[in-house]
C-alpha cells in the first residue's frame, strides 16, 4: 500500500509536465522522489512537489564543472498554511558534501520538512556545462557525477536568504579544499612517518615507535584529514618562536588566514604551551582546535602538533595537523589505540591490580568507557588519579567533580558524577550554570551519559574568552554540585536533624 501511494503521488507530480523538458522532469521526479520518505511527500503535495522538479531542472542548466549551484526560493508563497522554501544544491560529488550541508542546516536552527539528496550520472560538454543525464558520452563531452541536494524548509525571510546562501557556499568550498587535498595530506603525512623512522630524533626509541604507530593509525582511516601546514621553529628556549613555512598549507590551512588556535578573541601561533611542547622530549602534541569544523561533523577540531627535525637531530618545526578522529577511535578498545595504550597500560601498572581481580576490571572498564577526547589530551598522572576516583564510585556512589583545564587556557573539561536517581534535565542545566559562573566562561558543550555504577555521568565543556583560567578546588566544586542535587525531602530532613525530630513519626 505505501508503495502504491508513493507510485500515485509521484505519478500525479510527472503529469503535470509537458513540452521539450518533460523526459528529463519526469526523470529528475524518479530520481528525487522514488525514496524520499512518502510521509514527507505527502506532507508538501504534488503541486509543490512539482515545483521542486522545474527547481532542480532548472539548476542543473545553471551548471558548470567545477562551480557549485546553489539556489534557495520560495515554492508557494501564495499558500501560507504550507509555504515553505526550496534549497537546491547542485555540486560534484565528494565526501562529506551531505552532511557538512546538513550541519550548516541544523546550526542554523531551519526547520526541515523533506530532503532528498540523489547522486546521479551526468554527461557535461568539454566546457564543463550539464547537458543530460545517464553515462554514455560523445568524444566531446565528458561523463560526471553530479550530487544533487535538494531541501524543503520552513519558509525563510527573503532578509536571511543571502546570509544562509553565503554560509552554505563557504562550506562547500571547505569541502573542497579538504577533499581535493586528501591525496596530499596523506602523502604529507607519510613523509613525516618516513622522516622519523629514517631520521629519528634524539627521544627514545620507544618515544618515536608509538609516535610512528599513531601517525599510521592516523592515516588508515582512522581519522578525517581536513587541513595541514608546515612551521618553522626559530630561537632558544624562551623565545623560540613558530612562523609558516615557505610551502602552502593543505585542505582548509591552505588559506593563510585560517587559523586553527586563539586565546581569548586574538589567533595565535606560537604560546608559552606549545613552546614547551616543542622543547619537551615528547614527539607529538594532541589538543582541540578553538574552531568548529564546517566539514562532517559540526564539532572542534581535533588538532595534532608532530615535531619536525632536521638531518641532524635538532628541531626545525612543526607539521600542524588538524580533522576529525573517526568513529573508530572512540569505538574501539583503548588497548588498540596507539599512544592511549600507553597511558592505559601505565595507569594499570601504577595501580597494581591483578588484570583478572575485580579491582582490575573495574578500573580496565573506567578506562575503556573514560571519554576518549580526555584519554588523548590527558597526561598519564592526572588520568591515573580521575580513574581511580571513577572506579570507586562503583564502591560508594557519590557526587565527583573532576575539572581539567585546557593547556592553551581556551577551555575547561569537567566530568560530573551524581547519583543516578537524583539526576535530571533540571539539575544538568543547573550544574552547567554553575561550572559557567565559577570557570568565567560560557557552556561550550555537554554529553550525559550514564555508566554502569549506578552513577550519572556529564561530561561539560566550559569555554573560556579570558586569561588565566580560575583553578578551583575540586572540594569546593563538590559542596556546591552537592547543594544542587538535594531535593525538597533532603533539605527536611536536614531541618529535622539539626532540630532533633524524627520526621518518621511525624
Amino acid at each position: 500500500m505505501v508503495e502504491l501511494s508513493r507510485k500515485s503521488l509521484v505519478s500525479g507530480v510527472t503529469k503535470s509536465f509537458s513540452g521539450e523538458k518533460s523526459h528529463l522532469l519526469k526523470t529528475l521526479t524518479h530520481h528525487l522522489y522514488d525514496n524520499a520518505p512518502l510521509e514527507d511527500l505527502i506532507e508538501q503535495g504534488s503541486d509543490v512537489l512539482a515545483t521542486g522538479v522545474r527547481s532542480m531542472q532548472k539548476r542543473l542548466g545553471q551548471y558548470r564543472s567545477g562551480k557549485p549551484v546553489i539556489s534557495l526560493n520560495s515554492a508557494n508563497p501564495a499558500d501560507a498554511d504550507h509555504t515553505c522554501c526550496i534549497l537546491d544544491i547542485v555540486a560534484a560529488n565528494k565526501p562529506f558534501l551531505f552532511d557538512s550541508v546538513m550541519g550548516e542546516l541544523v546550526s542554523s536552527s531551519l526547520n526541515i520538512r523533506l530532503v532528498t539528496h540523489p547522486t546521479l550520472n551526468s554527461v557535461l560538454s568539454a566546457s564543463g556545462r550539464f547537458l543530460r543525464l545517464g553515462d554514455k558520452s560523445g568524444k566531446k563531452e565528458k561523463p560526471a557525477r553530479l550530487s544533487l541536494i535538494q531541501i524543503y524548509l520552513d519558509d525563510i525571510k527573503p532578509s536571511e536568504r543571502k546570509p544562509l546562501i553565503a554560509r552554505l557556499q563557504s562550506v562547500l568550498s571547505a569541502v573542497e579544499l579538504a577533499t581535493s587535498d586528501w591525496q596530499a595530506m596523506l602523502a604529507r603525512l607519510e613523509q613525516a612517518i618516513v622522516d622519523y623512522r629514517t631520521n629519528p630524533p634524539p627521544i627514545p626509541a620507544v618515544e618515536i615507535a608509538e609516535a610512528v604507530q599513531l601517525l599510521s593509525w592516523l592515516r588508515d582511516e582512522n581519522f578525517t584529514f581536513l587541513g595541514m601546514r608546515d612551521y618553522i621553529f626559530s630561537g632558544g628556549a624562551k623565545r623560540g618562536t613558530l612562523k609558516r613555512a615557505g610551502i602552502k598549507g593543505l585542505g582548509i590551512l591552505s588559506d593563510p588566514d585560517v587559523s586553527v588556535l586563539k586565546r581569548g578573541r586574538k589567533t595565535v601561533t606560537m604560546t608559552a604551551e606549545i613552546r614547551d611542547f616543542l622543547l619537551s622530549r615528547d614527539p607529538l602534541f594532541i589538543s582541540k582546535a578553538n574552531v568548529k569544523s564546517v566539514v562532517h561533523r559540526r564539532s572542534y577540531m581535533d588538532y595534532i602538533g608532530v615535531k619536525l627535525y632536521n638531518t641532524n637531530g635538532k628541531l626545525s618545526g612543526e607539521l600542524r595537523i588538524v580533522g576529525l578522529f573517526t568513529s573508530t577511535a572512540y569505538t574501539r578498545s583503548v588497548k588498540r589505540i596507539p599512544l592511549i595504550r600507553k597511558k592505559v597500560e601505565a595507569v594499570l601498572n601504577q595501580a597494581g591490580f591483578e588484570p583478572a581481580s575485580h579491582s582490575g576490571k573495574a578500573l580496565t572498564n573506567v578506562l575503556e568507557t573514560y571519554p576518549r577526547d580526555e584519554l588523548f589530551q590527558m597526561d598519564r598522572e592526572k588520568l591515573a588519579i580521575f580513574a581511580k576516583v571513577v572506579m570507586r564510585l562503583g564502591e560508594r556512589p557519590r557526587v565527583r567533580v573532576l575539572p581539567r583545564i585546557d593547556k592553551f587556557d581556551r577551555y575547561v573539561s569537567v566530568l560530573v558524577f551524581v547519583p543516578r536517581e537524583r539526576y535530571n534535565s533540571d539539575v544538568r542545566i543547573r550544574i552547567g550554570d554553575y561550572l559557567v559562573e565559577a570557570y568565567q566562561g560560557r557552556l561550550s558543550a555537554y554529553y550525559p551519559s550514564f555508566p554502569d555504577n549506578g552513577m550519572a555521568r556529564v561530561h561539560y565543556i566550559i569555554g573560556r574568552s579570558g586569561d588565566k583560567t580560575p583553578d578551583i578546588d575540586h572540594e569546593i566544586l563538590e559542596s556546591v554540585v552537592s547543594t544542587i542535587i538535594l531535593t525538597w525531602e533532603d533539605a527536611l530532613g536536614d531541618v529535622a536533624r539539626q532540630a532533633k525530630v524524627d520526621i518518621s513519626r511525624l
